[in-house]
């Protein structure tokens, strides 16, 4: 019993004695976190600018309007495609063509948008990631398709879309069509 009661005085004193580390002892100055605050608001600002353009381009896309779609990017524009092939902004314009020329009905429904983030601070850098569903009809037979979809842009100083990377599964869509 000595030997606890002893153990618990000790793990007290040298409990009291321990320096807490506050924030106020992180070296980061007051420039800098004014700094990161900055980045985080400016990365907000194109982030909400950007969002407008990427929902207009699912709506543009939706109603056929391709042409709309293809003046919001830049001509150095690099698509990676669900194949995962960095691809040409012709290159991306001609997918989109053979897409309205086989199927109909192209809905992008439960749309969810987030900031993408820069790779060092992992601060908003006014990229739009995309979340959904894409629902269309297969022109030929009918059939059907509810597609998860997600898809990340990016831009250049101009507001002109030059990165976009797409995911869904395509591979199912044509199993579905055999």
């Amino acid at each position: 019993m000595k030997k606890l009661l002893s153990l618990v005085i000790l793990t007290t004193a040298i409990s009291c004695q321990t320096e807490v580390t506050r924030k106020a002892d992180i070296n980061v100055s007051d420039i800098e976190k004014i700094d990161l605050a900055t980045k985080f608001l400016d990365g907000m600002d194109k982030y909400n600018q950007n969002l407008k353009i990427v929902d207009q381009e699912f709506s543009d896309f939706e109603n056929g309007n391709l042409q709309a779609m293809y003046d919001t990017a830049s001509e150095d524009l690099i698509w990676s495609s669900p194949a995962g092939d960095s691809l040409s902004k012709e290159a991306w314009m001609g997918g989109m063509k053979e897409w309205q020329e086989g199927f109909k009905n192209f809905k992008f429904v439960n749309r969810d948008y987030y900031p993408s983030v820069d790779d060092t601070l992992f601060l908003p850098n006014g990229g739009v990631r995309a979340y959904g569903n894409w629902r269309f009809t297969h022109k030929e037979t009918g059939t059907e398709f509810d597609i998860p979809y997600y898809s990340v842009q990016n831009f250049n100083e101009e507001g002109k879309t030059n990165f976009i990377v797409e995911m869904f599964d395509s591979g199912s869509i044509f199993l579905k069509l055999q």
